[in-house]
């Protein structure tokens, strides 16, 4: 494996910290559900995605975002609590992002099923390891191929 020079130390230890549990830019994880669904993890630095105008506690908290890659026209949602309404939806073919505590999450995914928003997947992750950078998720596919 070759490492590209970077400008932050940050990058490198996440980068490093991600390939041991087998997560990271070079081998993101996939998750799939019974529904059809498919959302592809990465991790990004960012310091290469975000705007420079983020609040001084964005180096100390972890940047979830979703992406709508599907192209259906679903409804797409997420939150870290599964007894409520999803706080964060996703617009169409755009991306919604929100800041989160590095801390054991759990988040669930939703989308829409004709009677409103259903949750179709959830991932239960430690983000300890990933203050400062984001967790970046791609909903690829929503129907059957």
């Amino acid at each position: 494996m070759t490492l590209r020079r970077t400008s932050s130390l940050r990058a490198l230890l996440v980068a490093a910290v991600l390939s041991l549990a087998g997560i990271g830019p070079a081998t993101p994880l996939e998750l799939q559900s019974g529904q059809h669904d498919r959302l592809i993890v990465r991790v990004l630095d960012g310091d290469a995605w975000l705007p420079t105008a983020e609040p001084d506690d964005a180096a100390r908290l972890v940047h979830v975002c979703v992406r709508d890659k599907a192209g259906s026209g679903q409804r797409k949602a997420f939150d870290s609590q599964r007894d409520r309404r999803a706080r964060f939806i996703v617009p169409f073919g755009g991306r919604r992002c929100a800041r989160f505590e590095p801390t054991r999450q759990v988040f669930y995914f939703s989308k829409n099923s004709g009677a409103g928003l259903r949750v179709v997947l959830s991932y239960r992750v430690n983000l300890k390891t990933l203050k400062g950078s984001i967790l970046l998720f791609d909903w690829v596919q929503d129907r059957p191929r």
